[in-house]
């Protein structure tokens, strides 16, 4: 069964929430191979597809709904498909001209893919693309330069010079994600600053550098605002590049793989506009904490207390999401009620909270709302 999601109601394009899908509000199931009673329904209307990801596929069995696409749905924007190497399907593909946004994993060798990429040329509107291809080296990827959104975390074949060549000509990138890439040089980095000045969010893993890559020189991206790092262990100085950015304020920061010191946290800490945060520590530096009184989302991993919790909460006042991860020896109806004593207390305006305590198995949500 393929869930097609649907954005047109009564006539007008909407985008369905959350909460639509839920109820299953926009959206038309589809079933069987080769029934194309359902597309002559949406036709048109159809602006976004998803087909469930298996790692077992071929990408064959995907060809038929390609063909449908084709055939009745003309204004399809945003696709997620599996591809194997039956290039009848690629032609099937390469007709959907509107597509501005393409999650593709491929099935396929490095040669393979790198015909599929180069002739993602032919979209004139494809501004987005998200690449899962663990043969991949990268090859031809730069002739996509009209690209403003690029997402190569799952290319373990992806090398530093493939990475460098995409950023000597994509000019309009917004938004950067790569993995451990091969042959990752101190020159990659340059040519990543010098040529993405315009990049505004970077998601990168730093994890099998070699030492002596300087990669705080990023920090001196001028429009740089949101950053993930993946590393083992994080560098003083890249700390320090971080409290020293000039040009866009930085908003959101995570930083996972790796526990910070205390007083990594405290330096974190003076980064003023941070409105997003994620940090390990293997202490719980409160007094720093409170300082970022522009938080809206932090997810900490921590031997954080109940009574530690409440005062998080109290000293962080726009505060609206607090995720604690791998915690499962924390009181959640002490903490519970400790907070909606101190919310019914409080004469200030209305506030929601939302408390998560997250781990590899499940989440366990609390909503702390004050009655104000």
């Amino acid at each position: 069964m393929h869930r097609v999601k649907l954005f047109a109601v009564a006539g007008h394009q909407q985008e369905v929430t959350d909460e639509d899908d839920e109820e299953g509000q926009g959206a038309v199931e589809v079933e069987g191979e080769g029934e194309n009673a359902e597309w002559n329904i949406v036709g048109e209307d159809l602006v976004s597809y998803e087909s469930e990801s298996n790692r077992s596929s071929t990408g064959d069995q995907h060809l038929w709904l390609l063909r449908s696409l084709r055939s009745h749905c003309t204004n399809l924007k945003h696709l997620k498909m599996t591809f194997g190497r039956t290039r009848g399907g690629w032609d099937d593909l390469y007709s959907l001209k509107q597509l501005k946004s393409l999650h593709a994993e491929l099935h396929m060798g490095d040669r393979w893919c790198s015909d599929f990429v180069y002739n993602l040329k032919q979209f004139p509107c494809l501004r987005k693309l998200t690449l899962s291809a663990v043969s991949y080296s990268g090859r031809d990827l730069h002739v996509l330069d009209q690209l403003e959104y690029l997402d190569v975390d799952y290319c373990d074949g992806l090398d530093g010079k493939s990475l460098a060549d995409c950023c000597q000509t994509m000019k309009q990138l917004r938004h950067l994600d790569f993995g451990c890439l091969q042959n990752f040089s101190e020159s990659t980095f340059e040519s990543l600053l010098t040529n993405c000045q315009q990049l505004e969010s970077l998601v990168f893993d730093v994890g099998h550098l070699d030492s002596t890559v300087p990669y705080e020189m990023l920090c001196h991206l001028p429009r740089l605002r949101y950053l993930n790092v993946w590393t083992c262990y994080l560098r003083d100085s890249f700390i320090e590049g971080l409290m020293n950015k000039q040009g866009s304020p930085l908003e959101s920061l995570f930083l996972e793989g790796c526990a910070l010191s205390a007083d990594q946290i405290k330096h974190l800490c003076n980064i003023s506009t941070l409105k997003e945060l994620r940090v390990n520590c293997d202490t719980v530096p409160l007094e720093d904490l409170v300082k970022l009184k522009s938080l809206l989302n932090l997810h900490i991993s921590m031997p954080i207390t109940t009574g530690q919790i409440v005062d998080l909460l109290q000293g962080l006042p726009r505060l609206k999401f607090l995720n604690i991860l791998d915690r499962d020896d924390v009181d959640k109806v002490n903490l519970g009620r400790s907070v909606h004593t101190w919310m019914s207390a409080q004469r200030e305006q209305r506030r929601k909270i939302k408390v998560c305590f997250s781990n590899s198995y499940t989440d366990d949500i609390l909503w702390l709302e004050s009655s104000g």
